[in-house]
């Protein structure tokens, strides 16, 4: 052999996927509402592979404890079931923002799942023993994460690294974490919302609002379906009420009309230009109004429930206006959340918001208008990242292709 072909051989190192090509790697986007299983398309660089989307619940018997329950259906069976078989069924979330609720049914979804997705039954066992890199909330404990690695590892996994959330998401849509300047990312999803700011490849400071009473998605859903009651006597199912909620539109008018209530306490007779300022806000809203006015009807939303008075079958038409004030509590408690955020990070990094702005990812931040809706109530730049669903598991496949070098540079979980 050549001299420079045998020193060019010894030179050579393999690639992760080379040296894994015995086994599987796996980025686990480990969702409370959905557990999504990806890996690198190996034939077709830079594109992932769906092994297997499904829903993140399983139905068993009502009436007895879940160490000895019947499982009826597992993911998007078992969600079909709820509430279309009365008291019988119950559909159970087993992990929840991170923290295993139930340690047997949490084993035996992921199981079913990672079985569904690795096709078991065509391959021989040695060769299912994954490298996974799972997502996990920011704010979740030291304890839940590591119960949650062990529980990987029950399952058979020869490797579990855990990613925060924000982290793996800015990494999905290609932010440059690793630079000193800063960046502040919202990952919204069903359970929780978490607000973080990134530098120097980790998450500097965050706010969650995890186990705090407000739980993002699964919070909407109810606050619709509180308020159908209380005002309309209409039951709808939670179906109704999720598909209900991807139907309502913010409004930077929304925004502005809470500032100008807070303005009016100048008055035209205000110190130096708060007069002005009143006159101006009040002038854009009324034009705002204006324009939501001339909206046709399609502003109108028809829901069809079970009426609670006379127990028939009841059809409403609702104002998007006024489901935006009905949810309105969970969205100023976003914002709540992001100047939380601002008054505790570091100045330096502060001064790199302010002039980037903030960035959405999460299913939940595909809400129609709550970009210009947070934008106008913070007076900061607010964009949406392309595909916000799929931000986190882009940046835990993006992790796993290069481990090595995420390793040594990154203090993820």
């Amino acid at each position: 052999m050549p001299k420079s072909l045998d020193s060019a051989k010894k030179s050579y190192k393999p690639s992760l996927w080379q040296r894994l090509d015995w086994r599987q790697a796996l980025a686990i986007d480990l969702g409370s509402n959905e557990i999504r299983i990806f890996r690198a398309n190996l034939r077709q660089k830079k594109q992932m592979e769906v092994l297997n989307i499904d829903q993140a619940c399983v139905a068993i018997k009502r009436g007895s404890p879940s160490s000895q329950a019947k499982v009826l259906a597992i993911g998007r069976d078992a969600l079909e079931m709820r509430e279309r078989l009365g008291d019988e069924v119950e559909v159970i979330f087993p992990i929840i923002a991170g923290r295993i609720i139930d340690e047997k049914l949490a084993k035996l979804l992921l199981r079913e799942l990672l079985k569904r997705a690795l096709r078991v039954d065509r391959i021989l066992p040695f060769v299912i023993s994954p490298v996974v890199v799972v997502t996990v909330k920011a704010g979740t404990s030291e304890f839940s994460r590591r119960c949650l690695s062990r529980l990987f590892y029950d399952l058979g996994a020869s490797e579990v690294h855990l990613l925060l959330e924000p982290l793996a998401a800015a990494i999905g849509v290609g932010v440059p974490i690793a630079d000193a300047s800063g960046v502040m990312l919202m990952q919204m999803g069903a359970v929780g919302v978490e607000a973080a700011a990134l530098s120097l490849g980790s998450v500097v400071s965050f706010q969650s609002n995890l186990w705090t009473g407000t739980v993002a998605g699964w919070e909407l859903d109810e606050l619709l379906r509180a308020y159908l009651v209380k005002k309309y006597h209409l039951l709808v199912t939670l179906e109704a009420s999720e598909s209900l909620k991807k139907r309502i539109t913010l409004r930077a008018s929304d925004a502005l009309a809470d500032d100008a209530d807070n303005a009016d306490g100048v008055g035209d007779g205000g110190v130096g230009d708060g007069g002005d300022t009143n006159h101006a806000q009040n002038r854009v809203k009324k034009e705002l109004n204006k324009q939501d006015q001339d909206l046709p009807t399609k502003d109108l939303i028809t829901l069809v429930g079970r009426d609670l008075i006379s127990q028939k079958a009841k059809t409403i038409t609702v104002s998007n206006q006024e489901l935006v004030m009905a949810i309105k509590p969970v969205i100023e408690d976003y914002i709540f959340l992001i100047e939380r955020l601002m008054e505790e990070m570091p100045n330096a990094l502060l001064a790199d918001v302010l002039d980037r702005g903030l960035l959405l990812s999460g299913n939940l931040a595909k809400l129609p208008g709550l970009d210009q809706f947070l934008a106008q109530a913070l007076k900061m730049p607010v964009a949406l990242v392309d595909d916000p669903d799929l931000a986190v598991a882009t940046g835990a496949l993006t992790v796993l292709e290069n481990l090595e070098l995420f390793k040594a540079s990154l203090a993820y979980a």
